[in-house]
């Protein structure tokens, strides 16, 4: 059996119901009772511009299928919901996400578990920490409840880890980046050791090896390399919104 998060996300239709109906297929498929944290109502980042405001929750299931049937389940209750558009992070009535699968680290075609950009979304974080804050992260070595605290208030620092052209394209992406907003920095490390990533408000991992960063990280691994500029502005804009609404309870 496996303890595992999932995030519900909805921001066309009628959200509240379709959270609903998540929620109820989560709890047929656990073998325990489902547990959904507070939901929030969050902006949209890193889509289309002009969506509607999404509302979020995380759920807590055990499961005996393996992470592949269970991913599968996930597509099917996602897809239920209704159709989404192909765009990326457009609006969508439904999306469900496998955040963790008790403490096991998945790197497959098509399934990456944690949820490689969990680390740096306030709206997953947070309820995420709601329902598990001592689950420590698997790669990064750092609990929900640290998570949490720092997503809440980044230190306003972006570290990009490692050497080569994919390193410093991400320096200058983050230079670049419209939703960068003022006094936050970016710093390079070639090296690994001595660096105290706790110091960071995001990590950039562009190193060969991979780098526990302990705190919020983008790994360029899991970023297809002609999405990287996106990637990085959507991790930006999660941590230093410059003008998005703050979250707020859901009504």
């Amino acid at each position: 059996m496996a303890v595992c998060l999932v995030a519900l996300g909805s921001n066309e239709g009628d959200r509240a119901s379709a959270l609903d109906r998540a929620f109820r297929s989560l709890d047929e498929l656990s073998t325990m009772p489902a547990c959904e944290s507070k939901r929030l109502v969050t902006p949209s980042v890193g889509g289309p511009e002009g969506q509607a405001e999404y509302l979020n929750s995380v759920v807590a299931i055990r499961t005996d299928k393996s992470p592949r049937d269970l991913f599968g389940e996930l597509r099917s209750i996602e897809r239920a919901a209704g159709n989404r558009s192909a765009i990326r992070w457009s609006a969508r009535p439904l999306d469900v996400d496998l955040l963790a699968y008790a403490d096991e680290v998945i790197d497959e075609p098509g399934l990456r578990v944690p949820h490689p950009r969990m680390s740096f979304r306030p709206f997953v974080v947070a309820p995420a920490a709601e329902l598990a804050g001592d689950w420590v992260h698997p790669e990064l070595g750092v609990s929900l409840h640290a998570l949490a605290a720092l997503v809440a208030a980044p230190p306003p620092t972006v570290v990009v880890v490692g050497r080569g052209e994919v390193a410093d394209r991400c320096v200058e992406e983050v230079r670049n980046a419209a939703s960068l907003p003022p006094g936050v920095a970016v710093r390079r490390s070639a090296e690994v050791d001595g660096l105290q990533p706790a110091d960071a408000g995001l990590t950039i991992d562009a190193s060969e090896a991979g780098f526990a960063a302990r705190g919020p990280r983008l790994r360029v691994a899991d970023c297809d390399a002609g999405r990287l500029s996106s990637e990085v502005a959507a991790a930006l804009g999660c941590l230093w919104p410059r003008t998005l609404s703050p979250e707020a309870p859901a009504p």
